[in-house]
């Protein structure tokens, strides 16, 4: 399993347990401050990506190199973006193709799939959503192809409340980047 596996195993029990914050801290006269984009760097995967609207970070070294929650949930939950490295040779065709067995087999509909190139590398977008431990969800995702890894970075939010955080969310999927 390409997607649906780290998703299943980590990435969402993890999102199932974002600490609960405030996004914006306020000046003195009561006016927001401006927050300082927070960049999340992997020297040991090479990328990065724009984290400043969602928290710190949890990192591991294993499948999961990243993971950072919204310090306030929206819809019941804390929307979440997420970077997982898997450590294996595709191709964007096949890595799409079967990561679309692999939602219809959990039950997720897809709203969108298609290679893309992301980063300069060869690259899939994916956006689905379906119900995942009794509550609607919606993702964004983009997975980097390189020669012997697969760079996936993920967003997750509640379908509840998604039009309130989904240009943030796919903003920070979208700003993945490698490292040169």
């Amino acid at each position: 399993m390409f997607l649906m596996q780290p998703l299943l195993r980590g990435v969402v029990a993890l999102a199932l347990v974002a600490l609960v914050g405030v996004i914006t801290s306020f000046g003195e006269e009561g006016e927001p401050k401006v927050a300082e984009r927070k960049v999340f760097t992997s020297k040991e995967f090479d990328f990065t990506l724009d984290i400043t609207d969602f928290g710190e970070t949890v990192g591991m070294k294993q499948v999961i190199a990243l993971q950072a929650s919204a310090p306030e949930p929206v819809g019941g939950f804390a929307p979440s973006v997420n970077v997982i490295v898997q450590m294996q040779k595709t191709t964007p065709a096949a890595y799409l193709d079967k990561t679309k067995l692999e939602l219809v087999g959990a039950k997720l509909a897809l709203v969108e799939g298609t290679e893309i190139t992301h980063a300069g590398k060869p690259a899939i977008w994916v956006e689905y959503t379906g119900k995942m431990a009794s509550r609607e969800m919606h993702w964004y995702c983009v997975a980097v192809c390189l020669d012997d890894r697969v760079i996936l970075a993920t967003g997750t939010a509640a379908e509840k409340g998604f039009d309130q955080v989904s240009e943030k969310l796919k903003a920070a999927v979208l700003s993945l980047n490698l490292v040169q």
